[in-house]
């Protein structure tokens, strides 16, 4: 019963947690993806502190909230992107647990398969986005060096750049996630 209890109340205060990250990241004029960041880290905090269904109801219940407030549009980022990838992270680091265990290391292959992951979140977000706002993707290049290419290379541009971002945020989160297990975890 105290288990139960303890999961539940580290899931509500998560939830809270998140709810205040996405809210800040709303009104914030810059900033809004390394607030979104620290939604992220909620989630992978509930993971390792309760498991991962706990981090999925946590996870389903800020999506449903942020979808009321602060808005569809605010919360499409974590809804596609920060919240679910802490939860394929860790099933994805469990899974390469599991291999250097038995003494077979793959890294190279857990890398490119959670950079597709990344990328098929980040291309749903873009794709739901783009839908809702009615947006061409190849009218988005303010930049007049972009505006000369081909749209081939306009497309093969912006998806590197994303591929960068992406790879940069998992790389943030790790860190974070490494911060918060030596320095928190066992304090609170």
């Amino acid at each position: 019963m105290l288990l139960r209890t303890t999961r539940l109340a580290t899931g509500g205060l998560m939830a809270a947690l998140i709810m205040v990250f996405l809210l800040v990241s709303s009104i914030s004029p810059t900033g809004d993806l390394t607030i979104m960041s620290l939604a992220s880290v909620c989630i992978a905090v509930t993971v390792m502190r309760t498991d991962l269904k706990t981090a999925v109801y946590v996870y389903l219940v800020s999506a449903l909230l942020a979808i009321i407030w602060p808005g569809l549009i605010f919360s499409l980022p974590f809804i596609f992107v920060f919240g679910p990838w802490p939860l394929a992270k860790a099933l994805l680091e469990r899974r390469l647990f599991l291999v250097e265990k038995i003494g077979f290391r793959q890294q190279l292959p857990v890398k490119l398969v959670s950079q597709l992951i990344m990328t098929v979140m980040a291309g749903l977000a873009a794709i739901v986005y783009l839908f809702i706002l009615n947006v061409n993707p190849l009218n988005l290049t303010a930049y007049p060096w972009l505006k000369n290419l081909p749209q081939v290379w306009v497309i093969i541009v912006l998806f590197a750049a994303a591929q960068i971002v992406l790879w940069f945020y998992d790389w943030a989160l790790t860190l974070l996630i490494t911060w918060y297990t030596r320095r928190l975890h066992t304090r609170v």
